[in-house]
Protein backbone atom coordinates (compact mmCIF):
# COMPACT_ATOMS: atom_id res chain seq x y z
CA UNK A 1 0.00 0.00 0.00
CA UNK A 2 2.86 2.28 0.76
CA UNK A 3 4.18 2.11 -2.41
CA UNK A 4 0.54 2.47 -4.07
CA UNK A 5 0.69 5.70 -1.72
CA UNK A 6 4.14 7.24 -3.39
CA UNK A 7 2.99 6.68 -6.97
CA UNK A 8 -0.46 8.40 -6.58
CA UNK A 9 1.32 11.65 -3.85
CA UNK A 10 3.28 12.09 -7.00
CA UNK A 11 0.84 12.20 -9.46
CA UNK A 12 -1.28 14.33 -6.93
CA UNK A 13 1.36 16.57 -5.98
CA UNK A 14 0.81 19.61 -7.97
CA UNK A 15 -3.07 19.21 -7.66
CA UNK A 16 -4.38 21.32 -4.27
CA UNK A 17 -1.64 20.61 -2.68
CA UNK A 18 -2.17 17.17 -1.81
CA UNK A 19 1.56 15.97 -2.00
CA UNK A 20 2.54 18.75 0.06
CA UNK A 21 0.49 18.08 3.19
CA UNK A 22 1.72 14.69 3.07
CA UNK A 23 5.39 16.21 3.13
CA UNK A 24 4.73 18.66 5.50
CA UNK A 25 3.64 16.63 8.05
CA UNK A 26 6.76 14.10 7.57
CA UNK A 27 8.87 16.39 8.17
CA UNK A 28 7.39 17.81 11.60
CA UNK A 29 7.62 14.36 12.60
CA UNK A 30 10.67 13.99 11.71
CA UNK A 31 11.72 16.86 13.58
CA UNK A 32 10.64 14.83 17.17
CA UNK A 33 13.22 14.64 19.20
CA UNK A 34 14.77 11.41 19.06
CA UNK A 35 14.08 8.26 21.82
CA UNK A 36 16.74 7.22 24.22
CA UNK A 37 17.40 3.77 25.58
CA UNK A 38 18.25 2.92 28.97
CA UNK A 39 19.29 -0.81 30.70
CA UNK A 40 18.75 -1.51 33.60
CA UNK A 41 19.34 -4.43 35.94
CA UNK A 42 16.94 -5.06 39.14
CA UNK A 43 17.47 -7.80 41.78
CA UNK A 44 15.11 -10.71 42.09
CA UNK A 45 12.80 -9.04 44.33
CA UNK A 46 12.75 -6.02 42.98
CA UNK A 47 11.04 -7.02 40.19
CA UNK A 48 9.08 -9.33 42.32
CA UNK A 49 7.84 -6.41 44.96
CA UNK A 50 8.39 -3.49 42.66
CA UNK A 51 10.69 -0.67 44.02
CA UNK A 52 11.81 2.96 43.18
CA UNK A 53 14.88 3.09 41.56
CA UNK A 54 16.77 6.66 41.13
CA UNK A 55 18.33 6.82 37.13
CA UNK A 56 20.71 9.38 35.49
CA UNK A 57 19.98 9.48 31.74
CA UNK A 58 21.88 11.92 29.50
CA UNK A 59 19.99 13.50 26.80
CA UNK A 60 19.37 16.89 25.19
CA UNK A 61 17.01 20.03 26.06
CA UNK A 62 15.82 22.38 25.20
CA UNK A 63 18.38 26.10 26.09
CA UNK A 64 17.34 27.70 29.11
CA UNK A 65 18.26 30.63 27.75
CA UNK A 66 16.92 30.95 24.19
CA UNK A 67 13.66 28.38 25.12
CA UNK A 68 15.09 25.91 22.43
CA UNK A 69 15.05 29.21 19.14
CA UNK A 70 18.79 29.44 18.64
CA UNK A 71 18.47 33.02 18.90
CA UNK A 72 19.96 35.61 21.39
CA UNK A 73 17.77 36.80 24.42
CA UNK A 74 15.73 40.06 23.34
CA UNK A 75 16.06 38.95 19.41
CA UNK A 76 13.52 36.73 17.08
CA UNK A 77 14.74 33.98 15.22
CA UNK A 78 14.48 35.32 11.42
CA UNK A 79 14.88 32.50 8.04
CA UNK A 80 18.73 32.73 9.68
CA UNK A 81 19.68 33.45 13.02
CA UNK A 82 20.97 36.66 13.14
CA UNK A 83 23.16 36.50 16.21
CA UNK A 84 23.43 32.98 17.86
CA UNK A 85 22.12 32.30 21.64
CA UNK A 86 25.63 32.03 23.32
CA UNK A 87 24.49 29.31 25.76
CA UNK A 88 23.64 27.22 23.05
CA UNK A 89 25.55 28.48 20.41
CA UNK A 90 22.50 28.65 17.87
CA UNK A 91 21.66 25.05 18.04
CA UNK A 92 18.69 25.85 20.79
CA UNK A 93 19.89 22.50 22.33
CA UNK A 94 22.26 21.79 25.30
CA UNK A 95 22.99 18.09 26.61
CA UNK A 96 22.57 17.67 30.47
CA UNK A 97 22.17 15.10 33.07
CA UNK A 98 19.29 15.16 34.65
CA UNK A 99 18.23 12.21 37.63
CA UNK A 100 15.17 10.96 38.25
CA UNK A 101 13.09 8.65 40.51
CA UNK A 102 10.90 5.39 38.60
CA UNK A 103 8.63 3.28 39.94
CA UNK A 104 8.98 -0.10 38.88
CA UNK A 105 5.93 -2.37 38.73
CA UNK A 106 5.74 -5.21 41.03
CA UNK A 107 6.02 -8.41 39.21
CA UNK A 108 7.89 -7.36 36.16
CA UNK A 109 10.23 -10.11 34.16
CA UNK A 110 13.50 -9.87 31.98
CA UNK A 111 12.72 -7.72 28.64
CA UNK A 112 10.15 -5.90 30.09
CA UNK A 113 9.80 -2.11 28.43
CA UNK A 114 8.56 0.97 30.73
CA UNK A 115 8.02 4.34 28.55
CA UNK A 116 8.79 7.12 30.26
CA UNK A 117 6.65 9.76 27.73
CA UNK A 118 8.63 12.76 27.16
CA UNK A 119 12.01 12.19 28.55
CA UNK A 120 14.14 11.26 25.28
CA UNK A 121 15.79 14.02 23.32
CA UNK A 122 14.34 17.44 23.34
CA UNK A 123 13.05 18.35 19.48
CA UNK A 124 14.55 20.79 17.14
CA UNK A 125 13.26 24.32 17.34
CA UNK A 126 10.80 23.39 19.96
CA UNK A 127 9.54 20.22 18.26
CA UNK A 128 8.10 17.42 21.09
CA UNK A 129 10.47 15.37 22.94
CA UNK A 130 10.99 11.90 22.39
CA UNK A 131 10.66 9.01 24.74
CA UNK A 132 12.63 7.39 27.33
CA UNK A 133 12.37 3.40 27.22
CA UNK A 134 13.92 1.73 30.06
CA UNK A 135 14.33 -1.81 29.28
CA UNK A 136 14.55 -4.63 32.48
CA UNK A 137 17.37 -7.55 33.32
CA UNK A 138 15.86 -9.01 36.01
CA UNK A 139 19.18 -10.82 38.39
CA UNK A 140 18.73 -14.69 39.02
CA UNK A 141 17.90 -15.15 42.58
CA UNK A 142 20.76 -15.97 44.90
CA UNK A 143 18.93 -17.28 47.77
Amino acid sequence: MGIFNNILESFFSGFSGIGQQQQDRRQSESTKGEDIRLDLKLEFREAVFGCEKQIKIVHLENCSICSGSGAKPSTRPRTYIEEKCENCNGSGLNQVTKEMKITIPAGVDSGTRLRVANEGDAGLHGMPSGDLYIYLFVQPDND
